[in-house]
């Protein structure tokens, strides 16, 4: 099969892409593992109050996207309703979880 120029470089980009969602998943993760004991220490034993509840969705919510982002890009003929669908929930946490970290 040939591909011109525009096609292989289309296939790079979407391989690069890929590869970046794969690697900012690996470091999420990386991340939490890091911060996790500092996490049980400092946040979940204190008091419930507005702050923990905005921090704690905004902590978690990636781990509900993240692998949803994940499952979309690195998987392969998905039908048009699974992606739509996929799309919508990753949009919405997207949005939250940006208004939870910037909100003033």
């Amino acid at each position: 099969m040939f591909l011109d120029d525009v096609g292989l470089r289309s296939l790079t980009l979407f391989q690069l892409c890929s590869y970046s969602a794969a690697v900012s998943a690996a470091l999420l993760f990386y991340d939490y593992s890091i911060t996790v004991a500092d996490e049980i220490e400092l946040i979940w034993f204190a008091p419930w109050g507005a702050g923990k509840g905005l921090f704690l969705l905004n902590r978690y919510l990636s781990f509900i996207d993240t692998p949803l982002w994940l499952y979309r890009d690195l998987g392969t003929r998905h039908s048009l309703s699974v992606c739509g669908t996929l799309d919508n929930i990753t949009g919405w946490t997207l949005i939250i979880g940006v208004l939870i970290a910037e909100g003033e």
